[in-house]
């Protein structure tokens, strides 16, 4: 073969134009792709923070004493709904789409309530651990979003359609008024009862009500 035949082949297999513009195009995706990724993972911690303010300010207006136990239970669940219909970051979410709080969801978690979410998750509540606050379930639509290469990147666990999360916050509560006043009549009527069996005392016992409630 003549040197001009071989110097043929070798431009020919040496032609790579338009190589670097496909390689390019292939990061530009790539970058592209990974750079949505991780906005969407930083937008759902965001939002899950907010979430978590919100069960916080919800619990403490619950934990406050009041006339009754439903009164503090109404200013909770008035406390948490208003927050989730007007903080403008998760009110332009759930419009958008991207979170999802169904109905019914955000509640205040009384004693009841919290004894059950206690057996539900194993903890010992014989001794300690009274779960009482405001808990909120949520959906994460945005993470079902598919992007190029990374398709199934993320899946919601155990085979579940949705992302789904609860946040709670328990701060305890004061006892309400009616709830004091019940306790300070049964210890009168104790201490009185156990007066009434004393044969050794001199004097009755005398009752000075401080308006501890």
């Amino acid at each position: 073969m003549s040197v001009m035949g071989k110097t043929r082949l070798m431009r020919k297999g040496l032609n790579q134009s338009g190589q670097l513009t496909l390689e390019f195009m292939l990061a530009c995706v790539l970058i592209v792709t990974v750079s949505t990724l991780l906005g969407i993972l930083t937008f759902t911690l965001s939002l899950t923070e907010v979430l978590q303010y919100v069960t916080f300010a919800s619990a403490r207006s619950y934990l406050a004493a009041d006339l009754t136990l439903d009164e503090q239970v109404k200013a909770g669940q008035a406390k948490g709904d208003l927050l989730v219909k007007n903080l403008p970051f998760l009110a332009g979410a759930q419009q958008s789409g991207w979170i999802s709080i169904p109905q019914n969801s955000s509640k205040v978690m009384s004693l009841d309530a919290g004894r059950t979410y206690a057996d539900n998750i194993g903890a010992d509540t014989l001794h300690h651990n009274q779960f009482e606050g405001f808990q909120i379930q949520f959906v994460v639509p945005i993470l079902n979003v598919k992007l190029p290469f990374l398709n199934s990147a993320i899946q919601p666990p155990n085979g579940a359609q949705d992302f789904k999360a609860t946040l709670s916050s328990f701060l305890t509560r004061e006892p309400a008024f009616d709830e004091c006043q019940r306790y300070l009549n049964a210890a009168t009527a104790t201490i009185l009862g156990k007066y009434s069996n004393c044969t050794a005392c001199a004097t009755a016992p005398t009752l000075i009500m401080d308006n501890g409630c």
